[in-house]
């Protein structure tokens, strides 16, 4: 898939997720892939270099909460890694968000672009109803994830009927 040659051919050759001397390394490296990314579709234009930046930007906080997350010695957090049940929860939510964030930039790159997503997204925060339609798609989201989560984990102990 173009993910893997992605992965294979220019995120691994940069240093991947190693930091080496300079600790935002990992990121400038899945900018660099966003670029050659959007190079690739042959529209080097504003609206897809908006995309690469908001995908990579779109991935630095989960980057950096999945690190505090496991790293933290808050009983709270150290608790919910703990059960295995409820950690893959907070991972979905976190997916749902974070798919939330990549529509939104792909809506840029590929849709109507950065003028109509700002719209949309006033229209979400500027009312009651906006946020109960954001807190809709955040549940949708979440609970794709959730699915794909239990899935894998059914798999890996090898309890999921194939069909």
């Amino acid at each position: 898939s173009f993910y893997l040659w992605n992965k294979r051919y220019i995120y691994i050759p940069l240093g991947g997720s190693k930091t080496g001397y300079y600790p935002g390394y990992k990121y400038i490296n899945i900018m660099i892939v966003f670029a050659f990314t959007a190079l690739w579709h042959g529209d080097f234009g504003p609206s897809l270099l908006i995309w690469g930046s908001l995908m990579s930007l779109g991935m630095i906080p989960e980057i950096l909460l999945n690190k505090l997350y496991w790293s933290t010695n808050i009983t709270m957090i150290k608790n919910i890694r703990e059960n295995s049940y409820l950690n893959r929860y907070i991972h979905a939510l976190g997916g749902g968000i974070n798919d939330i964030i990549l529509i939104s930039a792909n809506m840029i790159g590929y849709g109507p672009g950065f003028d109509v997503m700002v719209d949309i997204w006033k229209t979400l925060l500027s009312s009651m109803t906006g946020w109960y339609m954001l807190l809709w798609a955040i549940a949708w989201t979440s609970t794709a994830n959730i699915m794909i989560i239990h899935m894998k984990h059914h798999q890996l102990k090898n309890t999921f009927a194939s069909c």
